[in-house]
């Protein structure tokens, strides 16, 4: 898991998902801020993500399931308790996308097929995909209000509507093939790349 920058309490932190759980540390010297260790992951691989107003949303496969931390300051110090836990989604791989309040993410374990995931601030699942479709480990990306979401099991780029009602799909183009379709998807300049084990491929999504 790829730590990421965070400023809380006016403080920059950097903060870590571990195995012993989530972690925040002072970016100017190291010092450690806070810890919760509520959710347990044993081979943490998504980066936890910056919410605002203090909160990390973060997931993980093995059976961790997802939480919401609430990190507050009390004078010089911080602490972190939280908010929620589900086990409804358990996002192995792929980092969660937040958009308008709700989060959008591959919610799949190796042991647990969720598919692809809408979920509340709260904790509240509001649809699920399952396994039609069912995305495998597939990376995702928003941009321009819309999500890019590959289908590892069928090698597809796929265009979603971030629509917290419903999985409204707005279409799909096959670009890869073969299995472990895991890796991120990077955009710049209207230039998609997503690769599978065999080849990398740049998609114009650029030209409406």
């Amino acid at each position: 898991s790829s730590p990421i920058l965070a400023t809380i309490g006016n403080v920059d932190q950097v903060v870590v998902a571990t195995t012993a759980g989530l972690t925040g540390v002072d970016a100017k010297n190291g010092t450690l801020l806070w810890h919760n260790g509520d959710w347990n992951c044993r081979i943490p691989i998504s980066s936890p993500l910056p919410i605002g107003d203090g909160r990390i949303f973060i997931t993980g496969g093995y059976g961790a399931g997802a939480a919401m931390i609430s990190i507050h300051k009390h004078g010089k110090s911080f602490h972190a308790e939280t908010q929620f836990k589900t086990d409804k989604c358990q996002g192995q791989i792929q980092p969660p996308v937040l958009y308008k309040d709700h989060l959008y993410l591959n919610g799949n374990d190796k042991g647990k097929k969720i598919g692809f995931v809408c979920m509340d601030l709260d904790g509240n699942v509001k649809w699920n995909t399952g396994t039609s479709p069912g995305f495998d480990w597939g990376g995702t990306l928003l941009a321009d209000d819309m999500l890019y979401v590959v289908d590892g099991n069928a090698g597809d780029l796929c265009m979603v509507h971030p629509k917290p009602d419903a999985y409204a799909e707005a279409g799909r183009a096959h670009f890869l093939e073969g299995g472990q379709i895991w890796s991120y998807i990077s955009l710049s300049d209207g230039k998609l790349l997503v690769r599978d084990q065999l080849k990398l491929v740049c998609v114009d999504v650029g030209n409406p």
